[in-house]
């Protein structure tokens, strides 16, 4: 994994240039512009992909939303008392179908809906004791430069220096050089994305594997076996 001493000596590297002429803090502005462009083309990248345990405390309808927590990456909320996987609604909708009071007769929220720091459970249901849920989604990234390392898949550690190193380019006042490395940056990220957005496929793919037929003491299955490269 890459370092952002690492990135800085790649970037003065490329441009020939020494500390006196860029300094780190220049380089990490950069770099740091670089990343937020290269993890802005998706919300769920997998490394960001986080579990967290909340809590409702008792007498309260709602949530607090942990802080790092992307809000349009929020994919699930299960209640754990229950065991149900509660659905994601509008705030707008719920406030118009359940509005602000207790739904008398119903023993737990099917709902949940996301305004502000909160996530609140609809319908709104007050009880005397802590309840545990889990939220399942996408974090926002951390301050990597502060860290060390970028925060991020490898695949896309050199593209965000390509990034760095355009912009050097463009101080330099070298349009010519500025476009071919910005163009390295955007087909490298492009390239990186497609490896890591890959959905995970069942190995081997059985084609038509719910049909079978009965031949002598046994059923056989008919459908077609297809091994996909990995």
């Amino acid at each position: 994994m890459v370092t952002v001493a690492e990135l800085r000596s790649i970037v003065r590297t490329q441009t020939q240039t020494d500390p006196g002429d860029l300094a780190d803090s220049t380089i990490d502005v950069w770099l740091q512009q670089g990343y937020e462009r290269t993890l802005n083309a998706e919300t769920q990248w997998p490394f960001l992909a986080t579990e967290w345990h909340i809590e409702q405390t008792a007498g309260e309808t709602s949530l607090e939303l942990p802080g790092n927590v992307n809000e349009p990456g929020i994919m699930g909320l299960w209640d754990t008392t229950n065991g149900v996987r509660m659905s994601l609604v509008p705030q707008i909708w719920a406030e118009g179908h359940f509005g602000w009071g207790n739904a008398a007769g119903t023993t737990a929220s099917l709902l949940f809906s996301v305004w502000g720091q909160r996530i609140n459970l609809w319908p709104a249901i007050t009880f005397g004791e802590t309840r545990q849920y889990i939220l399942r989604g996408y974090r926002k990234p951390l301050n990597w430069i502060a860290d060390g390392s970028p925060d991020c898949d490898p695949r896309l550690h050199m593209p965000i220096s390509h990034f760095a190193v355009a912009l050097a380019y463009a101080q330099q006042e070298d349009a010519q050089l500025e476009a071919i490395y910005m163009g390295r940056w955007q087909a490298d990220v492009e390239l990186a994305r497609r490896a890591i957005m890959e959905p995970v496929h069942h190995r081997p793919l059985i084609m038509g594997g719910s049909v079978s037929a009965y031949y002598g003491s046994e059923f056989v299955p008919t459908g077609f076996i297809v091994t996909t490269p990995p």
